[in-house]
């Protein structure tokens, strides 16, 4: 029984050496299979990539030109607008107030100038005027308390944003001119009382007196007018950025329940997406690949696997900036690139740009998986009309991520072995492997 066990083992292990070495023979004689890249001409781009985010090419921020309170509301984020259309009322109440309050204060200036200028002098008047200009000095130190009072209110409204720097400034003018009407008055009551028993050195000292409180009148009605101008031009200004700038989507508009603005501060903003870039830096070491003009493909994680965005690089900035990273600063320039129209990617995405370098028509390529490097230089399988191997050198060009521009050593039509094992020596027959 165990002899007949053996026999049999012994019988398979003949034949399988025997089937092998049949397989073997036929396989050599058939040639060994391989798969071939057909050469043909084609184009070719080197690429390198680059991080960047999306934005409107043309933004229209409108931000408050003076502290203002907002009425109404004619718009919400979304909504389309065109140039010219209504977002928002302002309310203009308090200017036109303070604008009543100095025209007021102008009409009584210019009767107190008119009366100033219709008294006549006389040597008997000058006890009256010595009265007339310590009420005078009584009156301007009046304003003068008044008007610092009035700004240190507002010093404190100020450091917590309430009123805007330039009122600050206009009360601080005002202080300066209610303390120089001090010293005027003051300097009149003194020269009214030098010499009061010389009858013309009095009537002189009045003239000069009166001379002086006509030119502090009417330095106080300019001041007044043009107070009065520099608010109505606030009025202007304001009522000038009621209305859209450009054409497009509104992308903010200020919250219904804030109704008070600070200067500066954002209202509105109304974009143009029909129009995008997209806003990206270039590392130093890639900086000398790229170019005006240079196309780009851009991708995204809120597009399709399938969908691609075409654009082109519009500016690189002339100067390099530094910007931190984790391994420490480097170099990079600002480059912008202009997608193409009727894009769905949407303003604010973060997005991935393949910039095509350098751009090849008609030309030889081999993938990298063909090539075989010996002593420095690089070489290929073709394989003849024979079906048998030929070695040859190589001298590739410009490069991309998995292929090259042959220069040389290649034809068109030629066929090349993809993936070429140690086995594979020239003159040997092989088999091409079919799709």
């Amino acid at each position: 029984m165990k002899k007949w066990i053996i026999g049999i083992v012994v019988f398979l292990v003949i034949a399988t050496v025997v089937g092998l070495n049949i397989a073997k023979n036929i396989k050599i004689k058939n040639g060994k299979e391989v798969e071939v890249l057909d050469i043909k001409k084609t184009n070719f781009a080197t690429s390198f990539s680059i991080s960047g985010k999306v934005f409107s090419d043309d933004v229209s921020v409108v931000k408050a030109t003076d502290m203002l309170k907002i009425d109404k509301r004619f718009v919400e984020v979304g909504d389309e607008v065109a140039a010219g259309e209504k977002m928002f009322d302002i309310d203009f109440t308090e200017f036109e107030k303070q604008v009543e309050a100095l025209e007021d204060e102008v009409e009584v200036t210019e009767l107190n100038l008119e009366k100033l200028t219709s008294t006549k002098v006389s040597s008997t008047s000058g006890a009256s005027d010595i009265a007339k200009a310590e009420l005078a000095l009584e009156t301007a130190e009046t304003e003068y308390n008044n008007s610092v009072d009035l700004l240190n209110k507002n010093k404190e409204l100020y450091k917590i944003g309430a009123v805007s720097k330039e009122k600050i400034e206009s009360l601080e003018d005002a202080v300066e001119r209610n303390k120089n009407n001090i010293d005027n008055a003051k300097y009149t009551i003194s020269s009214l009382k030098e010499n009061t028993s010389s009858k013309n050195i009095m009537d002189y000292n009045t003239s000069v007196s009166k001379d002086i409180d006509k030119k502090i009148v009417d330095k106080k009605i300019e001041t007044l007018k043009q107070n009065i101008k520099d608010l109505q031009e606030k009025i202007a200004d304001a009522k000038e950025i009621q209305y859209a700038k450009i054409s497009g989507t509104v992308t903010m508009i200020i919250d219904e329940n804030q109704d008070t603005v600070m200067k500066e501060g954002v209202i509105a903003q109304v974009s143009d997406l029909s129009k995008l870039i997209v806003k990206a830096t270039v590392k130093e070491n890639d900086s000398a690949k790229i170019s005006v003009g240079n196309k780009v493909i851009v991708k995204s994680e809120g597009l399709t696997r399938d969908e691609k965005i075409e654009g082109t690089v519009r500016f690189i900035s002339p100067v390099a900036r530094t910007e931190m990273t984790k391994n420490g600063e480097r170099a990079v320039l600002d480059v912008e690139i202009e997608l193409n129209p009727g894009t769905s990617i949407k303003a604010g995405f973060d997005v991935e740009c393949k910039v095509l370098s350098q751009e090849l028509k008609d030309v030889l390529t081999l993938s990298f998986d063909t090539l075989i490097k010996e002593n420095e230089k690089d070489y290929v399988y073709l394989v003849d009309e024979d079906n048998k191997i030929k070695k040859v050198e190589v001298v590739l060009g410009a490069k991309a991520d998995f292929d090259s521009v042959v220069l040389s050593g290649i034809s068109e039509g030629d066929r090349v072995i993809i993936n070429p094992d140690l086995t594979l020596l020239e003159g040997t027959k092989v088999k091409i492997k079919k799709d």
